[in-house]
């Protein structure tokens, strides 16, 4: 495979994702001899790379580089899926690997905690995005009400709304005055007369 020194070369500078595409091309023999002790080597390679901090800075130079490893066959592996290569090469053996099932068995172990770390961490961004959406509607709860407090003290000083209520006379559905008191809309009557056409 043509792009194999690339990747080997990217690999060699730290490139996590260059490293796990590189342990799958020689897992599999594409573009080299197969050789499951050099798969070995670069899938424990990228996993020390994963759980460094999923490398050091996403930004700049470094950051796109991960981006096209993540491209290449290989290079998208997890850490869950890191381990259990390592297990599957271990249980197996292979090209200059000698098989070890209580090493596989423990990657196994390893990689089943992984997974139960990645689940937790959705739920737990699944959580926090539920509740970044509950404080916006607080905040827009509080802007309405700070805006309703403006709106009301302006009719306050406008003199609007005095007297309006239950006690004030609601008009009702047929426009009539309901409840008592004074304020809120005239009786019949007591518009005055009518203008004369």
């Amino acid at each position: 495979h043509a792009a194999l020194p690339y990747i080997l070369r990217a690999a060699e500078r730290g490139v996590v994702s260059a490293m796990a595409s590189a342990a799958h091309f020689f897992e599999r023999g594409l573009g080299c001899r197969a050789s499951a002790s050099t798969a070995a080597t670069w899938y424990r390679a990228a996993l020390v790379g994963k759980s460094a901090g999923d490398q050091d800075s996403k930004d700049g130079e470094r950051g796109e580089e991960e981006e096209q490893g993540a491209r290449l066959p290989g290079g998208e592996k997890t850490e869950q899926e890191l381990l259990v290569a390592l297990a599957q090469l271990y249980e197996e053996g292979g090209e200059g690997l000698a098989a070890n099932p209580q090493l596989a068995w423990q990657f196994q172990l390893l990689a089943r905690s992984q997974a139960r770390k990645d689940e937790e961490a959705t739920r737990l961004q699944e959580t926090e995005d539920d509740e970044d959406d509950d404080d916006r509607i607080v905040e827009m709860q509080r802007k309405r009400e700070k805006l309703g407090d403006g709106v009301a003290g302006e009719k306050s000083r406008a003199g609007v709304g005095a007297g309006e209520g239950a006690a004030g006379g609601e008009v009702g559905r047929e426009g009539g005055r309901e409840g008592g008191g004074g304020g809120g809309l005239p009786a019949d009557g007591e518009l005055g007369p009518e203008p004369m056409a």
